[in-house]
């Protein structure tokens, strides 16, 4: 008899911010963004139990307010390029804490960063669905959002725009899909450390894979949450 795996959510919310300050305390309708990644973690069905890896005292009880369990992060381990640690002793140290708490290793993981606060729990559904019926044969399914052609780049010496994907000969529906990974991922713990891992992606549409950043973004996130909540009104 198959026995179901153990699932944890894990979300790393730090104090700071380096694009919109104590962005994961902001409020949006009235919750704050923290509290959004968690719920949408709480109602996608499968994950045992969510943890929030941070150092911070407010986003701490915000993550227990919300139903989550708060583990604290290191100060040293708060700077992402701060040199002092690598990812991989950032992971261990997870790990170490999270099976502290349960009393035994996770299974599998479900990481998702704070800015998809307009991901849906179905399509997290959808993603732990599909490495289940992979049967070993993927070890990570990761999300990734559709994004336009005509991509160019500034050049930081003099300001001109060049083409990073521009086919002019090619009409826009002729062209290649361009796709950008967004903050989500459901990964089974038994994913080899070196060799050829096997990911599957699972494409959810641009406004799931909305990145919220910066304050120019917070019409947009409470237009798009709006929306969603309107739609799961009416079903």
């Amino acid at each position: 008899m198959e026995v179901d795996p153990l699932v944890v959510g894990l979300i790393m919310a730090r104090g700071g911010g380096s694009t919109l300050y104590r962005k994961n305390a902001f409020r949006l309708h009235g919750k704050p963004v923290l509290a959004w990644a968690i719920d949408i973690l709480r109602r996608a069905g499968f994950v045992d139990t969510v943890f929030v890896w941070t150092e911070d005292a407010e986003l701490a009880a915000i993550a227990r307010e919300a139903g989550a369990v708060a583990l604290p992060r290191p100060k040293d381990m708060v700077h992402y390029f701060g040199g002092s640690w690598t990812a991989g002793e950032w992971s261990r140290t997870q790990d170490r804490q999270i099976a502290d708490h349960l009393g035994r290793p996770y299974d599998i993981v479900v990481p998702l960063n704070c800015n998809c606060v307009c991901l849906r729990p179905e399509s997290l559904r959808t993603m732990y669905d599909l490495l289940r019926r992979s049967r070993g044969r993927v070890f990570r399914v990761q999300a990734v959002s559709r994004v336009a052609g005509g991509l160019c780049l500034e050049h930081p010496a003099n300001g001109r725009l060049f083409p990073v994907w521009n086919d002019t000969d090619r009409t826009p529906d002729a062209n290649p899909p361009l796709f950008r990974m967004v903050g989500a991922a459901v990964v089974d713990r038994a994913m080899p450390n070196a060799g050829d891992i096997a990911t599957r992606y699972h494409e959810v549409s641009p406004r799931e894979g909305f990145d919220f950043q910066h304050a120019d973004d917070i019409p947009f996130a409470l237009h798009y949450l709006a929306d969603r909540a309107r739609e799961e009104g009416a079903s």
